[in-house]
């Protein structure tokens, strides 16, 4: 009897139960939700996870599943999802100073070690890389392929995006000890397309020729591009209608007639605008509104260097103004914030 294991109390049980249950949480992040948050449909999908006897071992399975997903970065939904790139690499060449490294020398570290300080350092980063922004787009973007997969009947592909998201959802803004194995991969790309576009094989500053072709090479890297122009374009239009952006590109006079226009008109306000705005803006009136723009561009602020493409766009647009072109958009947009602003300030 003396060598038999001794049989745990049912205390004794619950206590390791609960301290395995704390581990595993505190390896993922995980956080039990209200019932009104749950995504019934996911966990349905996860059902061979969640109903095992030992819940526990079941949500261990899983976190581990998602920790294994960095394969499906090659997936459509994810191929052209990549952090901001110059942000990512700046991130990453501090994490290698923090832990005394030169990039030299992480590129001549063995392989496995090579990949387990990688892992380590983007765990150290990734709270910031992983905004509400990027967390609510990846989200969709799983969403998306677990339709996928169920309709093709990929029950594997089907469990380990659905682990991706699970945890995702279950970290929430919490920061944790390990991330699904997606994020890294993504992190991976991310950092070589930045090296790629600042640091070329010959030292010689890429030509603009060179860039796009450099640009096209990368798997979804293009589509990324384009996508992230159109969100910070979209958010550019916004801000300038609401008048949370302005430029005074219009005087107070030309508003409180477009105001008046507006009282007047019963039609479409953007037509009504659109009109005034091509009624008004004379060859000399668009020379004064470029020459404006020009002393903007100068001194826009550092947050704002996002909309500079757009801006000179429209800039040189203005030549030839013509309706539903950028530069008609954009004093448009620019006109109906400066028309917000004067209303609420009477």
């Amino acid at each position: 009897m003396a060598g038999k294991k001794k049989k745990l109390s049912r205390r004794e049980q619950k206590r390791q139960k609960q301290q395995q249950k704390e581990r595993m949480r505190r390896r993922t992040g995980w956080q039990e939700p209200e019932a009104p948050q749950m995504n019934w449909e996911l966990l349905d999908d996860l059902r061979p996870f969640l109903n095992r006897p030992d819940l526990e071992e079941g949500l261990l399975a899983l976190a581990e599943l998602a920790e294994e997903s960095g394969e499906l970065v090659d997936e459509p939904e994810f191929e052209s999802l990549f952090f901001p790139p110059m942000e990512t690499l700046m991130l990453f060449a501090e994490t290698l100073d923090e832990n005394d490294l030169t990039a030299e020398e992480f590129a001549a570290l063995p392989e496995e070690l090579q990949i387990e300080t990688f892992f380590q350092m983007m765990t150290q980063i990734m709270p910031q890389l992983l905004t509400d922004e990027f967390r609510e787009t990846l989200l969709t973007r799983t969403e998306t392929a677990r339709t996928r997969f169920r309709d093709e009947g990929n029950e594997e592909k089907l469990l380990q995006t659905s682990a991706v998201q699970f945890v995702l959802e279950m970290q929430g803004d919490e920061e944790a000890e390990m991330y699904p194995g997606l994020l890294y991969m993504i992190a991976s790309k991310t950092i070589d397309v930045g090296s790629v576009l600042i640091e070329p094989e010959d030292g010689e500053e890429l030509s603009e020729e060179e860039l796009q072709e450099h640009i096209n090479a990368i798997p979804g890297f293009r589509a990324y591009l384009d996508d992230r122009l159109r969100q910070v374009r979209q958010k550019f239009i916004g801000q300038l209608m609401n008048g949370e952006i302005q430029f005074q590109l219009f005087t107070d006079a030309e508003i409180e007639e477009a105001i008046t226009l507006l009282q007047e008109d019963e039609g479409d306000w953007t037509d009504t605008l659109g009109d005034y705005i091509t009624q008004i803006m004379t060859a000399p009136r668009r020379v004064e509104v470029s020459a404006r723009l020009e002393v903007v561009l100068a001194d826009l602020p550092e947050h704002l260097e996002e909309i500079t493409p757009f801006m000179e766009q429209a800039q040189d647009d203005l030549p030839d103004l013509q309706p539903q072109t950028p530069s008609w958009a954009f004093l448009l947009a620019a006109l109906t914030g400066e028309i917000n602003i004067h209303d609420s300030d009477e």
